[in-house]
């Protein structure tokens, strides 16, 4: 897999779980618990894709990025 694939991979991938936590926001309305669950649970898989962080950088498919605050 090319670098651009794998970053267009990355994207995809982060881009799904950003949208399944807005439609737990619609499935939740108002069950705070339920929605921190779901969100819980789904944001782990965050940790699936090529990217890493130190807390202060992003690793992005092997090329570190500083963080801006």
């Amino acid at each position: 897999m090319t670098r651009e694939e794998t970053l267009e991979a990355i994207i995809v991938d982060l881009w799904e779980i950003l949208d399944d936590i807005d439609s737990y926001d619609d499935m939740a309305k108002d069950d705070d618990k339920l929605y921190r669950s779901l969100v819980s649970t789904r944001q782990t898989n965050r940790f699936l894709t090529e990217v890493e962080t130190d807390g202060y950088r992003l690793n992005i498919a092997g090329k570190w990025v500083e963080v801006e605050e």
